[in-house]
């Protein structure tokens, strides 16, 4: 039994909307809701922006599940990987952090991929966490964009 679906299989439009992908996070990495708040925020602005949203779950991910309706978004399966669905749907955009489906997405299918580690309050962020953040940016940072405030995730996209 194949454990992937086929791309012919998938039965998924995301034409004109963006993918957010969510990692799986701890409770010692930020504080006071610094990641919920961030993320509320993206997906608003967005929203509000007019663009069409869908989370897609990191596989391990059942935190950020229960948000789905409350932020907009359209619910992915945590199963599909995000190679399969970029392969076959080519979201607008897809935003998340520290993931490599930001990096292959802009490699391989030209995606527009953008990281949300500059939008964080440093001071509510464990020092390790924004460690890897910055090397992440440093390696990554000519495929993928960093918008350091809203009018730049907003930018980042159009």
């Amino acid at each position: 039994v194949a454990s992937h679906i086929k791309s012919s299989q998938l039965d998924i439009d995301l034409t004109n909307t963006i993918v957010i992908c969510t990692s799986v996070l701890y409770d010692n990495v930020f504080r006071d809701k610094e990641d919920i708040r961030v993320w509320e925020d993206v997906c608003k602005q967005l929203y509000s922006a007019g663009f069409k949203l869908a989370m897609k779950p990191h596989p391990r991910d059942t935190f950020f599940v229960c948000f789905v309706d409350s932020w907009n978004c359209k619910l992915l399966d945590a199963k599909l990987s995000m190679e399969e669905i970029c392969e076959q749907t080519r979201p607008m955009a897809i935003i998340g952090h520290h993931s490599t489906a930001l990096v292959t997405a802009s490699a391989l299918w030209d995606i527009p991929t953008i990281c949300v580690t500059e939008l964080f309050d440093r001071t509510k962020v464990d020092v390790d966490f924004m460690q890897i953040a910055d090397k992440y940016k440093e390696t990554f940072g000519g495929m993928i964009r960093f918008p350091k405030d809203m009018d730049g995730l907003i930018e980042s996209i159009n």
